[in-house]
């Protein structure tokens, strides 16, 4: 029998990582540890369908730069709802008097913790959505407080845009010249502390038309 000394339950903070750690848990889950911890069938069906629905949601985000607001928010919901449900499960199981660790390694919810080195740290850009009123970037937060955004129309003076601390970032400002399309620049870097870090990420070129 295992030791029920606590442990961090992980979960992925990146989207492309979501679908294998799901797919892992659920297929272990199915061989017999939701028999083991006692997680029940209407439990296990939310699972399996979150599985089946979460690489639909967010292929359509990553694919459709012109997504709506809609579709967005409806892939936001669906991995939220996704983690709250699995992580329950988890929590279940770490509490069971038949607890062992290497079930929790099994299922994928234990990960070894790096010191991150935050001189190379790079902002990794996830997904980028375009619409008529704002332009939408998802980033990966990690163990960084956040980021900085800076913007430029000639990639050579560039401007501080906005501080975000939770994913995304909207960036909502018009047009200089309403009705003609222009070219803006992005770039983002991490901050600690309220200090700026690591590096910038590669420069996000794109053209806007946001009246």
């Amino acid at each position: 029998m295992g030791s029920n000394h606590k442990k961090a339950i992980s979960y992925p903070d990146q989207d492309t990582k979501v679908i294998p750690y799901y797919d892992n848990a659920c297929q272990k889950l199915t061989a017999g540890l939701a028999t083991k911890y006692a997680i029940d069938p209407a439990t296990m069906t939310q699972l399996t369908t979150h599985n089946t629905n979460i690489p639909t949601v967010i292929d359509k985000a990553v694919s459709d730069r012109l997504i709506s607001k809609e579709s967005t928010a409806l892939k936001r919901e669906e991995l939220s709802k996704a983690k709250t449900d699995i992580l329950r499960v988890f929590q279940k199981i770490e509490n069971s008097s038949n607890f062992e660790e290497a079930d929790a390694e099994a299922l994928g919810f234990r990960s070894q913790k790096t010191q991150p080195d935050y001189n190379s740290a790079i902002p990794e850009i996830t997904n980028i959505t375009t619409l008529p009123d704002q332009i939408i970037f998802d980033w990966v937060k990690g163990p960084m407080d956040g980021v900085i955004i800076e913007s430029s129309y000639d990639n050579v003076n560039w401007v501080k845009i906005g501080t975000d601390l939770r994913s995304p970032f909207e960036d909502t400002r018009k047009n200089q010249h309403p009705g003609t399309p222009e070219i803006r620049y992005y770039r983002f870097r991490y901050i600690k502390n309220d200090i700026p870090i690591g590096k910038y990420c590669d420069v996000i070129k794109l053209t806007c038309d946001i009246a």
